[in-house]
């Protein structure tokens, strides 16, 4: 990372602290602000060197779990006018077979990157409200997944939801989360961004939406061997 980057991410924060006081009422300190654009450069730092290992898997297939685990895919589509989200989620099993879905409507949404948060709690609620406790969880917010991954306490805005969803994982018997390229993450992602499906909740079991039915199939057919 350079100084133009850190450059970048500082009047950003400022833009951001300044849209929270106008619209929110919600002054943030210089403390705060200084807080925040050092985790959020930590962070680029971090996730920069895998960019190229990001970069090389987007041809990726979905793969489908081993027994007895279930996949639950998630995305999300963010509307930064509206300041509110909608989260796309699949449960799948070991053959590619679908157990359940939903797309959820989240309001006061501050960023894209709350708006992936929020499809993830949605569908740890989604795979515990289908009772099942042997899961792999995949996003391809590859901030998120990290951040649900460590086992230190997350210090950004993220935070509230990022540890109710680790907490639900804990009462699980199997939960792991894994990074996905966009390429394997379609039928969430297509779930996620159908706005024929009106901005309520929308919750099927066995099935999905027709929109989303021709990702499916195809992930089916590209199944490899374990």
């Amino acid at each position: 990372m350079n100084r133009l980057a850190l450059l970048v991410i500082t009047l950003w924060s400022l833009w951001y602290a300044r849209n929270k006081k106008v619209h929110e009422a919600n002054l943030q300190t210089p403390e705060q602000i200084c807080a925040f654009i050092v985790s959020y450069y930590r962070e680029l730092e971090f996730i920069a060197p895998k960019l190229q290992l990001i970069s090389s898997t987007q041809n990726s297939l979905w793969q489908a779990p081993d027994l007895p685990l279930v996949m639950v895919n998630f995305d999300a589509s963010f509307s930064s006018v509206d300041k509110a989200s909608w989260s796309g989620v699949v449960v799948r099993n070991s053959i590619g077979e679908i157990m359940g879905a939903c797309r959820r409507f989240s309001p006061f949404v501050a960023s894209a990157f709350m708006a992936e948060a929020y499809a993830a709690l949605h569908a740890i609620d989604l795979l515990i409200d289908l009772g099942f406790d042997s899961v792999v969880i995949e996003g391809d917010s590859l901030t998120i997944i990290k951040k649900l991954q460590a086992s230190s306490s997350d210090l950004s805005e993220l935070s509230v939801v990022i540890f109710e969803v680790q907490a639900k994982a804990k009462t699980l018997r199997n939960c792991s989360f894994n990074f996905t390229p966009r390429a394997s993450n379609q039928v969430a992602h297509i779930i996620a961004k159908d706005f024929s499906l009106n901005s309520g909740d929308r919750f099927w079991v066995e099935e999905i939406p027709s929109s989303a039915l021709r990702a499916a199939a195809s992930d089916c057919r590209n199944l490899r061997p374990p």
